[in-house]
């Protein structure tokens, strides 16, 4: 990071000495903030007008007199992806060409805001119709306001991509995004007593609909989510039916069935035919045909945990209980692939998973990090070797993935963005990785963070800008399988690497202990395994690498 921080810094510096400087930049945060909060169109094509809206807030004590809003946008293209992120960072300056001021002499009392909005005429646009000059420009609104303590600036930040056309080979872009349970979700199903997927089901659904366009967009999902509430109520229902015999009357057809309102739906149909909305394994269904899955462990179970204290009967079992309901749901899998859950895997969790069949790792690239840097981003393929076996490693891009899950680097660090700013600084990134090597079209993979949380309908929005961008083609994850590793020299993956949160090997030697005298217990009824089928499961949620976020 630091080379590429090095390299932005002397881009910058040839900038401000050689190129045009009609304006400069300057953040100087003090009281007053900016928000910009829509770029339309998200790509320019000529003829095209640009809009910038923002909201200015006085966060100060001190009444602001007077505000001055100005736009401004780069005139040439960064030359480096370190350049491009430095834009976004307010601390460093950059030479910009002014295209609007507003000036308000209206008084802004603290904690006010208002609003702003330029619309540019494409004929007043910095930009030339050439094809060479496509990609990114950097968008900065900077304010000042008059105040009785002082002279108050702030600025805001983001991209818009220049495309008048080009003969660039698009780059190839494989998405995937997580339906993971939760922490809290967990907690509160355990503590509830209900399903987890009653409990993950708005927030997974939201990210499973944000997809719907696009099939190529492949899901990681946990098995958990697709078992139907039922299912996971069998140990209440079979032990209730060992206590009572049914209430007289109760299985007659007459009381019990005009109290059901499942029986009785009111459209003349039999309710027990309708899919059941409550049931996510049955929604999800159809947003799944034509889609490919990384298919997780049932509950997720800590992959590196479950090594490092060599309990892999664990993980065993979530992967045949996994594997037995994806078939039960009738889904199917990308064969062999897996997503291990630690930040940089290590190489006993990869051969781990490569004993039990694994071909292929998902992992993030600074898992396996060059050890040249090079001027350019490569495929998203490496390779681990694990002793007597390799393994294919699909590489997320780090800075993709960070711009997928809705958050942008500022400086040397990666912190939340608005959803504007992530999906502005995924459609710039995509452009900067097409432009480095126009000639050569490569495959790269991000991936959103397994705790993703955030807006269902802003990631939605960013997969449809991207899927629009034409220097940018969706594809599935199978089609980066297919390319061969590129064979660029990559430093290997340490031997063992614990993780922050990872689960220790007492609290698994406890569910280990908690399944034995569970299989105990349940030998006191006629069919143990109605009882304990269900229970042994709960117990795997206590192994989840959901927990690693909160111990």
């Amino acid at each position: 990071m630091r080379a590429r921080r090095a390299a932005g810094i002397l881009a910058l510096l040839t900038t401000l000495a050689f190129g045009p400087t009609p304006h400069a930049w300057a953040a100087d945060s003090s009281g007053l903030t900016v928000d910009l909060t829509a770029v339309s169109p998200a790509f320019l094509t000529p003829g095209e007008a640009l809009t910038v809206s923002g909201r200015v807030t006085n966060a100060s004590t001190a009444t602001i007199t007077a505000t001055s809003v100005t736009l401004g946008m780069q005139r040439s293209a960064p030359s480096t992806r370190s350049a491009l992120d430095l834009w976004l960072d307010t601390d460093v300056s950059f030479a910009t060409v002014r295209l609007d001021r507003r000036d308000d002499a209206a008084d802004l009392e603290p904690d006010a805001s208002r609003s702003f909005t330029f619309t540019i005429d494409p004929a007043d646009l910095p930009l030339s119709p050439s094809s060479s000059s496509w990609g990114p420009r950097g968008l900065a609104v900077d304010v000042v306001g008059t105040s009785t303590v002082g002279t108050l600036r702030a600025s805001g930040r983001t991209h818009v991509v220049w495309y008048p056309g080009s003969g660039a080979a698009p780059t190839v872009v494989s998405l995937l995004v997580p339906l993971v349970p939760s922490s809290a979700e967990l907690a509160a199903a355990a503590l509830e007593g209900g399903a987890v997927a009653e409990q993950s089901h708005d927030r997974v659904l939201g990210v499973a609909q944000a997809t719907a366009d696009h099939p190529a967009v492949g899901w990681a999902l946990d098995p958990l989510l697709v078992v139907g509430s039922d299912a996971e109520e069998t140990p209440t229902s079979s032990t209730d039916a060992l206590a009572s015999p049914p209430a007289e009357g109760a299985g007659d057809g007459e009381a019990g069935d005009a109290e059901d309102p499942a029986r009785d739906t009111g459209d003349g149909t039999d309710g027990a035919s309708q899919p059941d909305v409550t049931d996510l394994g049955q929604v999800l269904a159809p947003l799944a045909q034509g889609r490919e899955i990384v298919a997780l462990t049932y509950a997720d179970v800590d992959d590196g945990a479950t090594v490092h204290a060599d309990r892999l009967d664990l993980l065993d079992a979530a992967g045949e209980i996994g594997r037995e309901t994806f078939g039960a749901a009738g889904l199917t899998s990308l064969p062999g692939v897996v997503w291990p859950a630690a930040q940089a895997p290590d190489l006993d969790t990869a051969r781990a998973h490569a004993e039990r069949g694994a071909s292929s790792l998902i992992l993030p690239d600074p898992a396996l990090p060059l050890r040249q840097e090079l001027t350019f981003t490569p495929t998203g393929r490496g390779t681990v070797t694990t002793g007597g076996a390799s393994v294919s490693a699909l590489l997320a891009e780090e800075a993709l993935s960070v711009a997928l899950g809705g958050a942008r680097p500022a400086g040397d660090e990666r912190v939340e963005a608005d959803d504007l700013g992530a999906r502005q600084h995924l459609l710039a990134l995509t452009a900067m990785i097409t432009r480095e090597r126009p000639s050569d079209g490569r495959h790269v993979l991000a991936v959103a963070r397994r705790t993703f949380d955030g807006d269902a309908a802003a990631l939605r929005e960013r997969i449809s800008a991207l899927a629009a961008a034409p220097w940018a083609r969706l594809a599935p994850l199978s089609d980066l399988l297919e390319r061969p590793d590129p064979g660029f020299d990559r430093v290997a993956p340490r031997a063992v690497v614990r993780e922050d949160g990872e689960a220790d090997s007492s609290l698994l030697e406890q569910v280990v202990a908690a399944q034995a005298s569970l299989e105990a217990f349940a030998t006191i009824v006629a069919e143990p395994e109605l009882l304990a089928r269900e229970e042994r499961r709960r117990l795997l949620q206590v192994a989840s690498a959901a927990w690693r976020v909160d111990p």
